[in-house]
Parts: C-alpha cells; sequence; structure tokens
C-alpha cells in the first residue's frame, strides 16, 4: 500500500510539472492555442544594465513606459525603443515577429532589432549594448 501511494503521488508530480513545463514553453514560444500572447498592454517594471563585470541585475524603475502590442503584428510605445535609454518622449512604433522573437522599431537612426523573450508573467526586451542591458515588463490588467 505505501508503494501505490507513492507511485501515485510521484505520477501526480510529473504531471504538474510537464503542465506547468507545457505552460512555460507556450509563453516563451509567444503562442498559445493559437492566441498571440504578446498582444495587449505592457508596463517597464525594470531595468538592466550591467556594469561590464557580468554582476548586473534587473533593477526596479518608477517609470509610465509602455508597449502595446496588436494582433496585426505592430506595436506603439510610449517612447521610442531605439535605444534603452531615452531623453525623449517621442512615441515609438514599429513591428514584430512571433517566431523570430524581435521587435522592429521604426524611425531609428539605423536598422534596429530587438529580441525578447515572453516569460510567464513578464516580458524581457534585449538592447543592442556592449554589456548586457534589458528592460522588463508586466502585462497590464493580468491576474499574477
Amino acid at each position: 500500500m505505501k508503494y501505490a501511494a507513492f507511485l501515485l503521488t510521484s505520477i501526480l508530480f510529473c504531471s504538474c510539472n510537464s503542465d506547468e513545463s507545457a505552460k512555460i514553453d507556450a509563453f516563451q514560444s509567444g503562442i498559445q492555442g493559437g492566441d498571440n500572447l504578446l498582444v495587449g498592454q505592457w508596463k517597464l517594471i525594470e531595468m538592466l544594465s550591467d556594469p561590464g563585470d557580468g554582476s548586473g541585475t534587473f533593477s526596479p524603475v518608477q517609470s509610465d513606459k509602455m508597449i502595446n502590442f496588436y494582433a496585426d503584428l505592430t506595436f506603439e510605445s510610449t517612447e521610442k525603443l531605439c535605444y534603452m535609454v531615452t531623453s525623449s518622449h517621442d512615441m515609438g512604433k514599429g513591428t514584430y515577429s512571433i517566431e523570430n522573437k524581435f521587435l522592429y522599431p521604426d524611425s531609428c537612426t539605423y536598422p534596429t532589432e530587438l529580441s525578447f523573450q515572453l516569460n510567464i508573467d513578464t516580458l524581457i526586451v534585449t538592447y543592442l549594448c556592449i554589456e548586457p542591458c534589458a528592460e522588463k515588463y508586466l502585462k497590464v490588467g493580468q491576474n499574477n
């Protein structure tokens, strides 16, 4: 009887892990059940700026920076996404690819591709920097 209980517990534990793993895989692919998980509004909550020694970590920020993703594979942002740190509040826009996991901002001085990673509750946008630099966003209105 002990062995049957152990076996049942093991099966339940493994099935929960595989369900969570499938959920993570769906989020990282950006598509779940045919739905584009990027669609919606995302708010900047943290920034990563490494000093050059690999010790950088994400730090909370107070910001009104937002990105709105649309189902037609376009986005609009409250600031241009050409550089991580901007001093202007010029609206930005561009396109994105779920398959390639890139954002393509318009109106930059040079063609720009920003990679992104979609996690269960956050979006990380990585900028073109010599040292690692990225922004972390949280989906607005999402129940976490």
